[in-house]
C-alpha cells in the first residue's frame, strides 16, 4: 500500500516519515496540530517528545524561550531555584564547582559565624597576618 505524508501545518510541528500525528520541535510543546508554543525563561524541551521541563537547581536556560536544554552553571556561579533562567555569582572569597546549588569558603577562608554565609579569613590566617603587623619594619 502507498503511504502518505502527514501535514503539519503549525508553526514548530513536524512529523517523521509514517508519523500518525505531529509532534513539536524541541524547545516548544503543545498538541502538535493545533498549538506549539515556546517552552518560558527556565524550562526546556530537549527532543521531539514530553513537555517542557523546568531546569533543576545547578542548572538554568538563559534563552528567552525556546530552550532546548539548561545549561551547568559555570565554576564560580550556582543557583539553588527551580526554573532558574540565570545562574548567580558565589559571594566574596567563595568558590563552587560546574553545576552547583551553592558556593562554599575557598581555601584560606572560613564562615565568620555558625549560621552566616559570609567568608572571611580562616582563624590562622588572620594569626599569621597579626604576626607581620607586629614585625619590626627592620623584619620585614
Amino acid at each position: 500500500g502507498a503511504t502518505s505524508c502527514l501535514v503539519c501545518d503549525v508553526p514548530h510541528a513536524f512529523s517523521e516519515a509514517g508519523a500518525t500525528r505531529c509532534s513539536c520541535e524541541p524547545g516548544f510543546e503543545g498538541d502538535g496540530h493545533v498549538i506549539c508554543h515556546a517552552c518560558g525563561a527556565g524550562w526546556a524541551k530537549p527532543s521531539f517528545n514530553g513537555s517542557c521541563t523546568a531546569c533543576v537547581p545547578g542548572k538554568s536556560a538563559n534563552l528567552p524561550l525556546a530552550a532546548t536544554e539548561c545549561g551547568l552553571c559555570e565554576p564560580g556561579k550556582f543557583t539553588d531555584a527551580v526554573g532558574a533562567t540565570s545562574c548567580m555569582e558565589c559571594p566574596g572569597n567563595q568558590v563552587s564547582p560546574t553545576g552547583s546549588t551553592g558556593c562554599q569558603c575557598d581555601s584560606g577562608f572560613e564562615l565568620a559565624a555558625e549560621g552566616s554565609s559570609i567568608c572571611t579569613a580562616s582563624s590562622r590566617i588572620r594569626k599569621i597576618m597579626l604576626e607581620i603587623s607586629l614585625m619590626p619594619l627592620s623584619a620585614v
